[in-house]
């Protein structure tokens, strides 16, 4: 008999966390599941961790790859190679859920027949201190699905949502030959721009089940090389304006991606920066002439010249004078804003 759900978990040197989501997976409501460990050539003791739980657990249904150390996406694209579910969910190895998790997204993805279900995360932090992330989405109530309207949904939810937290119709990733893209950093995001273009229907579900740990040593997010991100950002321009079931967010393409893209910067090691910078710039004229070709309303924003300044800025000016250059950016959005209200 085949479980309802494979749960792909991918470890690399998270010896210190791994019990912690395995256990969330132990307590899960839900039981009918199996946990697809993909050892990531992990160098500590993870493996030891995590067979020792095994061994405490033995009503589990497990299965293990063991593989050189090969990335994120290699390891989620080998244990979606051997997923046996209905449905596939993924869970990194530092994370953890909620118990009702599985319950509440199975019930809803197999009632409304959906493609994929979403749910909030909830970021944790090492002090103890937890934060709901709210802000990227709009929905009426606690259940709401896209079909071809987009009405409940922001740009942001629907284009800066990561693989893990969602629950995925297996037979939807294998029809429309979902995988992660090997080699690249912030693979969640073409990934998830792919089930975007491909989906009927996606559900988003207002529960803050998904426990993120955030800053943690080593992972991706703690960087500072963030020169694979244009790529997502060219993704997300293709979809918006060559697939009319986004086109309402085309307005705001450009003033968004910038935005980030300049926080981006900010952020970004000196060393990638020149790099970074480059593949931005031919993104933001690219967008310009797709407007144009597409009839896009021309209105002016204000926030974009002034991120396209923030941009120039951070290129040729050093880090003090670029601060202080960009406090009158700040204070010129922060005016115009209170003028609209």
């Amino acid at each position: 008999m085949f479980p309802e759900i494979s749960v792909i978990v991918p470890v690399y040197n998270t010896a210190a966390y791994i019990r912690d989501c395995l256990a969330s997976l132990r307590d899960q409501t839900m039981r009918s599941f199996e946990i697809i460990i993909v050892n990531d050539g992990s160098t500590d003791s993870s493996e030891e961790v995590y067979r020792e739980f095994f061994r405490e657990n033995p009503d589990l249904t497990i299965k293990e790859i063991k593989q050189k150390n090969s990335g994120l996406s290699a390891a989620r694209n080998a244990g979606l190679a051997v997923a046996s579910g209905k449905y596939v969910f993924f869970l990194d190895s530092d994370d953890w859920l909620a118990p009702e998790t599985f319950r509440t997204l199975f019930d809803f993805i197999d009632e409304k027949d959906l493609d994929v279900v979403g749910q909030l995360p909830l970021n944790c932090y090492s002090d103890g201190t937890t934060e709901p992330v709210n802000g990227y989405f709009v929905l009426n109530g606690k259940f709401n699905v896209l079909d071809d309207s987009g009405k409940d949904f922001t740009f942001k939810s629907l284009f800066f949502a990561g693989a893990p937290m969602k629950m995925y119709r297996r037979d939807f990733l294998c029809r429309s030959k979902m995988r992660f893209i090997v080699g690249i950093k912030f693979e969640d995001n073409p990934f998830w721009i792919s089930v975007l273009r491909n989906s009927r229907r996606i559900g988003m579900v207002r529960e803050h089940f998904y426990h993120y740990r955030c800053g943690r040593n080593g992972s991706i997010m703690s960087g500072k090389d963030f020169r694979d991100m244009p790529f997502s950002y060219y993704m997300i321009q293709n979809l918006v304006f060559r697939d009319e079931r986004f086109a309402k967010f085309r307005g705001e393409f450009q003033e968004i991606i910038f935005m980030m893209a300049l926080k981006r910067l900010f952020l970004s090691d000196e060393k990638y920066r020149g790099s970074f910078y480059r593949k931005v710039r031919l993104i933001f004229r690219r967008g310009l002439r797709l407007r144009r070709d597409t009839g896009t309303s021309r209105r002016w924003n204000i926030k974009l010249p002034v991120c396209w300044m923030g941009i120039l800025i951070w290129r040729y000016m050093p880090y003090r004078i670029m601060m202080l250059a960009t406090f009158p950016v700040g204070l010129m959005l922060w005016a115009q804003k209170t003028c609209r209200s």
